[in-house]
């Protein structure tokens, strides 16, 4: 019966369709690579995404995006975004559109103002 718990809902197959990469049974709290977001092409303004996920049963998702260059050549961080509970589709959705390039997301420094 616990294992019923730690099964992947539907909702996370149907918020990641084809990405889906993800174990028929999550184990307890260990971050699990779910999902694979690759960008279309070498020169794409995209970025390559991976979604893990801990389940406690519920679910709780990251999207790590790679570090890489831009088109110039200019390394680009990588860069963690967390979810809060059963946030799957907002998962789904930011590492679609970041390996698309229709999103980007940039690490500040402090000191730096937003522009």
């Amino acid at each position: 019966m616990m294992e019923a718990l730690y099964k992947p809902y539907d909702r996370e197959l149907k918020a990641f369709g084809s990405h889906w990469c993800g174990p028929a049974v999550y184990d307890y709290r260990k971050k699990t690579l779910i999902a694979v977001y690759e960008k279309p092409g070498p020169d794409s303004v995209g970025r390559t995404a991976h979604v893990y996920c801990s389940a406690t049963p519920t679910r709780f998702y990251e999207v790590r995006v790679l570090a890489d260059v831009d088109s110039d050549g200019a390394p680009r961080k990588a860069i963690h975004i967390h979810t809060g509970g059963d946030g799957q589709q907002i998962a789904a959705d930011l590492a679609q559109a970041i390996s698309m390039g229709m999103l980007r997301i940039e690490v500040l420094d402090d000191q730096q103002p937003a522009t």
